[in-house]
């Protein structure tokens, strides 16, 4: 290891995410991480992590983070289109649950053997 430590900072509720003074480029936090289904229930969206209202919040919230000169991140499910727009918005730390990369991968893997592709 480097000797360096990463501070991560969880952006979930919507106070935070509107909050005009959020992020500022002098915080010395490397990730923001943004929390979908947090922030969902923070606008009493509770499960609704793909609601539009939500999904505008994230965008925004991806931007700001960006354009602060910082590193977004969210965990992301298996949804490869959204994942790429996201990116394009700047995000940068990408988490997916192995569980379901691991799925995905052999489901796909599985259908070519098997000519199903």
């Amino acid at each position: 290891m480097s000797g360096k430590t990463k501070q991560q900072l969880l952006a979930q509720p919507i106070i935070s995410v509107c909050n005009p003074d959020f992020p500022t480029p002098e915080q010395d936090i490397d990730v923001f991480y943004i929390g979908q289904n947090d922030l969902a229930e923070s606008m009493g969206l509770k499960g609704q992590r793909k609601h539009p209202k939500v999904k505008a919040a994230v965008e925004h919230t991806i931007k700001r983070i960006a354009d602060a000169g910082k590193i977004a991140g969210m965990n992301v499910q298996d949804e490869i289109d959204a994942t790429r727009h996201y990116i394009g918005l700047g995000l940068r730390w990408i988490n997916v649950h192995q569980k379901q990369f691991m799925a995905r991968g052999s489901k796909t893997f599985f259908q070519g053997i098997k000519g199903e592709t």
